[in-house]
């Protein structure tokens, strides 16, 4: 039996240096979805309250100074404010997303392997310099429920440490979103992967600064390449997920 949910609830965990919680906010407002912004520290009393949510968000900015290396730090907070509860929603089935500073900490987490921390990973880029620009990005085929039925897609990247590296290739996740032009000199051109699931997706680009035409240089892009899409399909999933 499929029950149709109508009201989505999105939590965006946000902390000291963390800078897109608002415009990643406003996208899921814009596909329906009710969104809380949360501070990781806020949660140190009360973690068993993730669970009242749908989806699960770490944006983008440069949490906690990036001081112990990007992303770091807002780690080892959710290791330690929220703990099994972390665990728990993912074996929930329930969508996570990770917006550039917010994929370094998923990779930090292990989120992708199994929680086996050190196998991926983002890596300074190859240029040695911060990297704000346009790219264009290849959908590969893979069971990301974030990218059902996108072929190509237009975001921004802004960043500093945005070089995915892997060990090896792990059996643990899939890429999801490709270079076409590899601007920081990632492993396999690779911006964004998921893991087994398809529910928890990792990003460099930023999907929330790609939500309308006037906000593409020049304005002239197609609907279908818009990162609102991203946004769609995770409260689509929530909104058909099977509960029985």
């Amino acid at each position: 039996m499929t029950q149709v949910k109508n009201n989505v609830s999105v939590l965006i965990l946000t902390g000291d240096g963390v800078n897109c919680e608002v415009e990643t906010a406003w996208a899921f407002r814009e596909v329906g979805a009710k969104t809380t912004i949360e501070h990781i520290n806020d949660l140190e009393v009360r973690p068993e309250s993730i669970h009242s949510f749908d989806i699960m968000v770490l944006p983008g900015g440069f949490s906690f100074g990036d001081d112990l290396g990007s992303g770091k730090i807002f780690a080892l907070k959710i290791k330690k404010y929220l703990g099994r509860h972390f665990e728990e929603f993912i074996s929930q089935k329930k969508p996570i997303l990770g917006i550039c500073n917010g994929f370094q900490v998923l990779t930090k987490l292990g989120a992708f392997t199994h929680f086996q921390t050190g196998q991926v990973g983002l890596a300074q880029n190859r240029n040695a310099q911060f990297i704000d620009k346009w790219v264009e990005l290849k959908v590969e085929d893979s069971p990301c429920i974030w990218t059902k039925d996108m072929k190509k897609i237009k975001l921004p990247i802004r960043h500093g440490e945005g070089r995915f590296v892997a060990q090896s290739m792990p059996s643990t996740f899939y890429k999801v979103l490709s270079y076409v032009d590899n601007p920081n000199g990632s492993h396999e051109n690779i911006a964004a992967i998921c893991d087994e699931s398809g529910l928890i997706f990792g990003l460099m680009p930023h999907p929330e600064a790609a939500l309308s035409r006037e906000l593409h240089p020049g304005g002239k892009i197609s609907e279908s390449h818009w990162g609102l899409h991203i946004f769609k399909n995770a409260v689509d999933y929530m909104k058909n997920k099977d509960r029985a």
